[in-house]
């Protein structure tokens, strides 16, 4: 297994692997020209669960379900301006670069179309092969170019494996597909498993204690948007650092986090939440206690009783007052 130490995202690619990747994915948009970019990468089922940032990617490409690797070069152009004359060897490569940052920087970062082993694992603790109950167990999946990780999670995982893995930074799996799929023991009976006392932590790429742990909202959609990042306020936490690395640039307990309001949200029910529904518009949840709403409000974030914090689905308005 590779190893890091210290502060290192779980979005950072493998620089020495994401360039070797890079030309076969070059390789697959000239072979490709004529073949569909979602039935290319699987996708064309998953329309409707592809996040609003997707799906806007396409635009001027023509339909998105139709779109062909030809279209997006010579239509969408990749990205280049139309004044720019490029020959099509590197019209390619600037076709494959920005459909790495579709699958990268806007699919996967979701985790709902698209889900990778920790977070795979964090859903369904019943497709880690070895003791669900050892968190070291869990730590061997959290290996960006691991080649073995079918090896670490139960067979029928395997069945949904995305395929083309030069074109991710790390294995990933189709997750509508994956969590329909009753052979999954959590599928079956939600209730089959208990809850493990770790979860993925964002920032050191391992599973830690979650009392060692602050919870935020990422800025991605519902409703796989809670994330975790090592505390920074905690003697445990001191210790851990001191087994992945301290100092400089990777301690990730000197990192700073911005905003920290996206720490300050409540993880509990407001026991005076209501459901709002205006006419003609989707329900949304507030959080009330003194003050009043205007129906429609984006952004509530104001200075009221207690600190008021904010998080916004495709759907959902959910405001939330922080602890005191």
């Amino acid at each position: 297994m590779r190893s890091f130490e210290g502060y290192r995202p779980w979005h950072w690619p493998s620089l020495p692997d994401a360039r070797s990747d890079f030309e076969e994915c070059v390789e697959d948009v000239q072979e490709n020209m004529d073949e569909p970019i979602l039935d290319f990468f699987g996708l064309k089922c998953s329309i409707d669960w592809l996040p609003k940032g997707a799906r806007d990617f396409f635009h001027g490409s023509g339909n998105m379900d139709d779109v062909r690797f030809g279209d997006f070069v010579r239509r969408a152009r990749g990205g280049v301006e139309s004044k720019d004359e490029l020959p099509p060897e590197h019209m390619a490569r600037v076709a494959a670069a920005r459909l790495l940052a579709l699958l990268n920087n806007l699919i996967l970062p979701n985790q709902s179309v698209l889900v990778d082993a920790p977070h795979l694992a964090s859903r369904f603790p019943s497709l880690v092969r070895d003791d669900y109950r050892d968190i070291e167990g869990w730590n061997r999946l959290c290996d960006p170019v691991n080649e073995e990780i079918d090896g670490l999670l139960a067979d029928v995982a395997q069945e949904h494996r995305f395929e083309k893995r030069h074109w991710l930074w790390r294995p990933v799996w189709y997750w509508p597909d994956i969590s329909r799929d009753e052979r999954i023991a959590e599928v079956k009976d939600p209730w089959t498993f208990d809850e493990v006392d770790w979860v993925f932590c964002e920032n050191v790429s391992r599973f830690v204690p979650a009392e060692l742990t602050d919870d935020f909202r990422a800025d991605v959609s519902p409703p796989f948007d809670k994330r975790f990042v090592l505390k920074r306020e905690s003697q445990e936490a001191l210790e851990l650092v001191g087994k992945i690395g301290t100092g400089g640039a990777q301690d990730p307990l000197v990192v700073e986090y911005v905003p920290q309001a996206a720490f300050s949200v409540w993880e509990t029910p407001c026991p005076l939440a209501r459901q709002i529904k205006p006419s003609g518009s989707p329900s949304r949840t507030f959080c009330q206690s003194s003050w009043s709403i205007t129906s429609g409000a984006t952004d509530l974030s104001r200075r009221l009783p207690g600190k008021l914090m904010r998080s916004t689905g495709s759907d959902t308005l959910t405001v939330k007052r922080s602890a005191a």
